[in-house]
């Protein structure tokens, strides 16, 4: 069906005689009285479904109308939710990290390594202080000792031995 310019009424979804031309979201496919849609994806669209000219909400390239880097494409919502603070980018859900912030390993959960830990805020994990071989919540709170040091979480010198606080080992 093609469009008329001295139309008095407009047939089906169609607006604004004598054009009546197809509403928002839809396109023309010179065959139909009912415009079609366009993909959840596209904000317009012209010749078929998937041929965005604009996207939808924060979706970046007409040509794919993708969700942009640090978001995943929600099929349910039809939405770009944010992936979690851990991950660069992520898929199907926002804790499924393809790739990691910062110094973080451990697809798809993007872990601190060892004498590293979660602050939950910075890109990278913050570095343990030197006491510790491994620490959770901050520098100081330590999980292991490093070197001859005892009693997490403090890792204080064992006795007889004295901390310049620099060293590995206690002297």
């Amino acid at each position: 069906m093609t469009t008329s310019t001295n139309c008095l009424t407009c047939k089906g979804d169609r607006l604004n005689a004598p054009t009546c031309a197809c509403p928002a979201a839809k396109f023309e496919d010179n065959l139909s009285v009912i415009c079609p849609k366009c993909n959840f994806r596209c904000a317009t669209c012209q010749t078929s479904t998937t041929n965005c000219l604009t996207c939808k909400g924060d979706r970046i390239s007409p040509a794919t109308c993708s969700c942009p880097t640090g978001t995943f494409e929600d099929l349910a919502s039809q939405l770009c939710p944010v992936c979690n603070n851990k991950c660069l980018t992520c898929i199907t859900n926002s804790n499924n990290c393809q790739s990691c912030k910062g110094n973080r390993i451990n697809l798809p959960n993007c872990l601190c390594p060892s004498g590293y830990f979660e602050d939950n805020s910075s890109i990278n994990c913050p570095t343990c202080n030197n006491k510790c071989l491994t620490c959770t919540s901050s520098a100081s709170n330590c999980i292991l000792c490093k070197g001859n040091r005892v009693n997490p979480p403090t890792c204080s010198c064992p006795s007889g031995y004295w901390d310049d606080n620099s060293a590995t080992n206690c002297q």
